[in-house]
């Protein structure tokens, strides 16, 4: 992912930031909004020579001046892709972020993991960024989705709640996937498997149980998180 192409108006100190640089994303940062002001007719610029290549905005002040930013860059900057916070889960915040062509609201709060997942979804739905649906950061699955690999390590065997889930946030853009797109993929596999009763299995259950199941294999701690209220992340750099 060239993460270049991501832009970032936040304090120096905020979490937000520091966790995208800590897991190696290359940002382009800004801790006021007079000097994103300033950098965005260069930045039209390129995005004209590059055939307008998608670029993320990540807005990270107060609603209000988000708000202006936001405008100042969909008409600078076409095709520009915008993730703006709420610092209150006020509907009203929300809803002048939507109007002025955010994209997605990040609520005060939200995990780190969120932003990231968003923000990579949004480039890969718009042709920014390519990934393969079956391998993520050294994690690949094999076997038509039986097996889940580390590296080069020897994989272990999925049960078909495993590999529902698994497939459903490998092929989720940004790795991201709710909790009625994951029963959904769950109910849809169980359909598929001849003479097996269908199964609604608590995705904790699952999820904790492929972890022990993985440590007994001597493999790395699995990178799935819950996102509260929302559904599963595969929590990659």
């Amino acid at each position: 992912m060239d993460q270049r192409a991501v832009w970032v108006l936040a304090r120096e100190d905020d979490a937000y930031r520091l966790y995208l640089r800590a897991r190696g994303w290359r940002l382009n940062c800004f801790a006021q909004p007079e000097a994103l002001r300033a950098a965005l007719p260069p930045v039209a610029a390129r995005q004209l020579a590059a055939r307008m290549r998608p670029v993320a905005f990540i807005l990270l002040a107060d609603t209000a001046t988000n708000c202006r930013l936001a405008q100042l860059i969909r008409g600078l900057v076409p095709g520009a892709l915008l993730v703006a916070l709420a610092r209150t889960h006020s509907s009203h915040e929300m809803t002048a972020l939507l109007r002025v062509g955010v994209h997605w609201v990040l609520r005060y709060g939200d995990a780190p993991t969120l932003l990231a997942a968003t923000v990579r979804a949004l480039l890969v739905q718009r042709g920014a960024l390519k990934v393969r649906a079956d391998q993520i950061d050294g994690w690949a699955l094999a076997d038509l989705g039986w097996s889940l690999r580390h590296r080069d390590s020897t994989g272990i065997r999925l049960s078909v709640s495993e590999r529902a889930l698994l497939l459903c946030l490998f092929e989720a853009p940004g790795h991201l996937a709710s909790h009625a797109r994951i029963a959904e993929s769950v109910a849809q596999a169980w359909r598929d498997v001849p003479g097996r009763n269908p199964r609604t299995p608590r995705m904790r259950s699952v999820v904790h149980g492929l972890r022990k199941r993985m440590a007994s294999h001597g493999l790395p701690e699995l990178p799935i998180e819950p996102l509260h209220n929302f559904g599963y992340i595969w929590a990659v750099a």
